[in-house]
């Protein structure tokens, strides 16, 4: 099958050109979508505050029957300590027994949150946890929305129409006059989230050959931008002035436009040839090779898509994702694995706030460690496969998990914190990981036609799960070890699903799609596989042949 992949391996599958404009798409999206991602992790916390002890204590505890001592409906965060009162006789995270805050209340100076502006506490503390639950929900529209529409208008314009939307609404939230509007608002961040992680990637993968494709991961852009975040927050401890410091930064982008060009790819199933000329021959200029015969690609190509019928000019949809068994098998299983993996990765995430720790330090670490494992592992699938390392990571976080949940069962967990700290965080980064590299294995497995709706449907499996992330930090109340059991079961099961899934390393991304060959579509298709050479069309080009290329093009690109 002719494919752009033969185009790039000829003129470079990376050079310097190809690299600044990965390096701005990645940096651009994991920046702006990541910090928004987890701004509730500061923006949505809770101080902790003390009650008067007017009429509440006095030097042996509680007198007052109005509040007794079996009315504490509230766990006092780690970082204020566990004891229900101090020397001075406060009242420490107590409700009264109609579940209302008492009065004279005040709210740890430590920072300031929607939690204490908005007094979220007591009978209204689910409220933080739903907005960031609306704000995934707001994700997974996102996801669904944008991936069609790159498809359709291109990646270009909807990226910066992403990126955008999350920088202004970001802003315009640190004006919110109550939480009813921050909600509001908080919804089309996550619509803007969405977009931006669904297009940023695959805008970002088109222009890389096979080899160089996981490269993305090691850039560790998203977890270096966790640790920036956690900087802005500690420094601001005011989360209007954190909003704004993590969203005015987005409308740098802007002076980006003129550097980045459309992705080839896209343009190429579009039929704007002249404009993919343009842009393989500035590729080929910066790594100083020669020009193909671009033209009778071009011709190639066309013959090709004319000779699949129903597929010229048709616009792409959700449906094409299953259009023969294969399909439909694959991005099922991706997609029970992406929602996995983000159940697993923010539910960890968000119960930091449940362990011991300074919750500035507990963040640090699990993002400054999972920039490490970014770095390091990231680069593991490029010899190894996509599909052994991210299997690997799985299962391991299993093991390491179990230890978690002994320490937990014979309740020293508190003692040995240390050590329960970094072994949920090392689990919680070993599966954060293998999304990383789930990016780039999904995206090698779909054709370039449905490969960002592709994307985008597997997104919005991961954002489900990110909607029920919340609540599982939440339901430690009843069972403190419910995020690592869920976790642990979850990783599991992905693990051994994913045997189940094709290798893609060293694979030629197709860039059209197969044949339908449902039974209600017509006689099933015996050579009904994803593999690039059972989808070739017979039409002289050599699909193993061409893969062989695919080291020299590795070989020969000079970065």
């Amino acid at each position: 099958m002719v494919e752009y992949e033969d185009i790039l391996i000829e003129v470079g599958q990376l050079g310097w050109y190809q690299l600044t404009l990965v390096l701005l798409i990645d940096v651009g999206w994991k920046f702006n979508t990541g910090w928004d991602m987890m701004l509730m992790i500061y923006v949505g916390a809770n101080p902790g505050y003390t009650c008067p002890n007017t009429n509440l204590l006095n030097v042996s505890g509680l007198t007052n029957q109005t509040w007794p001592t079996s009315s504490l409906m509230q766990s006092t965060p780690s970082y204020l300590g566990s004891n229900a009162t101090n020397r001075t006789g406060l009242v420490k995270d107590q409700c009264g027994p109609t579940n209302e805050i008492c009065d004279g209340y005040v709210f740890n100076k430590d920072f300031t949150s929607i939690v204490s502006e908005w007094q979220l506490v007591c009978g209204t503390d689910f409220v933080s946890d739903t907005i960031t639950s609306l704000q995934m929900a707001g994700v997974l529209f996102g996801s669904l929305i944008f991936g069609q529409l790159s498809d359709w208008f291109g990646r270009k314009k909807t990226f910066y129409t992403a990126i955008m939307m999350v920088s202004l609404f970001g802003f315009i939230q640190s004006f919110s006059v109550n939480w009813y509007m921050f909600a509001a608002l908080r919804f089309f961040n996550g619509v803007a989230i969405g977009g931006g992680i669904v297009i940023g990637f695959v805008w970002s993968v088109e222009f890389l050959g096979p080899k160089y494709r996981p490269i993305l991961g090691v850039f560790g852009a998203w977890p270096f931008g966790g640790c920036i975040l956690t900087a802005i927050a500690y420094f601001t401890r005011d989360w209007r002035q954190t909003m704004m410091g993590t969203s005015l930064p987005g409308f740098l982008w802007l002076f980006a436009w003129w550097y980045l060009p459309e992705s080839p790819r896209w343009l190429l199933t579009q039929g704007r040839y002249d404009e993919v000329k343009a842009i393989t021959q500035r590729i080929a200029e910066r790594n100083k090779k020669p020009m193909p015969d671009i033209d009778t690609f071009f011709k190639d190509y066309e013959t090709q898509r004319r000779l699949q019928e129903g597929e010229k000019h048709v616009s792409t949809t959700y449906w094409d994702l299953f259009r023969t068994p294969a399909m439909a098998k694959m991005t099922l299983s991706f997609m029970f694995v992406w929602f996995s993996v983000s159940v697993i990765s923010y539910g960890l995430q968000f119960n930091l706030k449940n362990m011991a720790g300074d919750i500035y330090i507990n963040t640090l670490i699990n993002v400054g460690t999972l920039w490490v494992f970014n770095v390091v592992l990231s680069v593991l699938p490029m010899y190894f496969g996509r599909k052994k390392c991210i299997i690997s990571y799985q299962f391991i976080a299993v093991i390491i998990l179990i230890p978690v949940v002994v320490l937990y069962v014979l309740e020293i967990n508190e003692e040995y914190w240390l050590i329960t700290n970094i072994l949920s965080t090392t689990a919680n980064n070993l599966v954060s990981t293998s999304w990383t590299n789930l990016f780039v294995w999904t995206g090698e497995s779909y054709p370039t036609r449905v490969r960002d709706i592709g994307i985008g449907l597997n997104s919005m499996a991961a954002r489900v799960g990110g909607i029920l992330a919340p609540q599982t930090a939440y339901l430690t109340k009843f069972w403190n070890i419910f995020p690592f059991v869920l976790s642990g079961a979850l990783s599991l099961a992905s693990g051994l699903l994913n045997l189940t899934q094709d290798e893609t390393r060293d694979k030629l991304m197709q860039d059209d799609l197969p044949e339908r060959t449902w039974c209600f579509c017509g006689k099933k298709d015996d050579d009904d596989d994803l593999s690039s050479d059972r989808w070739s069309v017979k039409n002289g080009t050599n699909s193993d042949v061409r893969r062989a290329h695919v080291n020299e093009g590795f070989q020969d690109t000079k970065i």
